[in-house]
């Protein structure tokens, strides 16, 4: 373990340790990141934690709360959960993927700041109302001259 990069120490500690579920790589490429989130899927499944990667790039709140109700056969509707709603953190645990977090969109950012590291997450949207822990990883990368452009806040949390 003495040996070990301290990329690598970084990933066991942001698996081990649910405070430190978000790390933010600077200057990597995606096939980089996408490394990275392998050796997280890796670590996650050796201490017995399943996870369920994801990309999360741009997206507006109804892409991300919820559940969307769709019109199905005439005596029925359909419903599609979004990606933050409580079914979806029930059963899994996701890794939440930003190949670039100067890109993301205001809705997505927002949710970032308001569930990275949260212990409850609240949902009043269309009607619906939960109440939820969430347990989401999250791994971003950001190029440094780029930096700049993203929210103090949603640097905070990484």
């Amino acid at each position: 373990m003495l040996n070990e990069s301290p990329l690598i120490t970084s990933i066991a500690c942001s698996i081990l340790q649910p405070s430190l579920r978000s790390l933010l790589i600077l200057d990597a490429s995606f096939a980089a990141l996408e490394q990275v989130a392998q050796h997280m899927l890796e670590t996650a499944n050796a201490v017995g934690q399943t996870l369920r990667p994801v990309l999360l790039r741009s997206a507006e709140d109804d892409d991300l709360w919820g559940e969307r109700i769709l019109p199905g056969t005439p005596d029925k509707l359909e419903t599609h959960l979004q990606l933050f709603s409580p079914p979806h953190n029930t059963n899994e645990t996701l890794l939440l993927i930003i190949p670039d977090l100067s890109a993301l969109s205001l809705a997505a950012a927002r949710a970032s700041i308001m569930l990275m590291s949260a212990t409850v997450a609240h949902l009043e949207r269309h009607g619906q109302q939960s109440l939820w822990s969430p347990r989401y990883y999250w791994l971003a990368a950001c190029r440094t001259e780029e930096i700049g452009a993203v929210s103090p806040h949603l640097l905070d949390r990484f």
